[in-house]
């Protein structure tokens, strides 16, 4: 199986950095398949949290170690998720959640939802 991963991640010194890629909106990182197949690593990094780290150029690219607070993965996904309604009445969906991703920060995309109508907060 394929997986869209924008960015990168790396390791230096025992700290996971990042590069932030292109989205259509804007940068982050997102990885597809740690949102799938492992519920506790690092999925996805919005555009402002890259301001907030330690900075190491490697091989051209600036990598960001990014504050855990920043950094989503999906369970922490599926927490913002909580306490949300969609608009056919079942629980705000976490994949729908991530699929959209691709510059905000989650609380920032869910709260726009709800500007539009499209989520109920309970």
């Amino acid at each position: 199986m394929e997986y869209e991963i924008i960015g990168e991640k790396r390791v230096v010194n025992g700290k996971n950095y990042y590069c932030p890629g292109n989205s259509d909106n804007g940068y982050c990182y997102k990885n597809e398949q740690a949102f799938k197949e492992n519920p506790n690593e690092v999925c996805y990094i919005p555009e402002n949290a890259f301001d907030d780290g330690d900075v190491k150029v490697i091989e051209g690219c600036e990598f960001v170690c990014v504050p855990d607070d920043d950094t989503f993965t999906r369970r922490d996904l599926e927490k913002e998720c909580e306490g949300y309604i969609a608009d056919d009445g079942k629980p705000l969906d976490v994949e729908i959640l991530f699929s959209e991703l691709d510059w905000p920060y989650p609380s920032t995309l869910i709260n726009e939802y709800d500007w539009v109508g499209q989520i109920i907060i309970e």
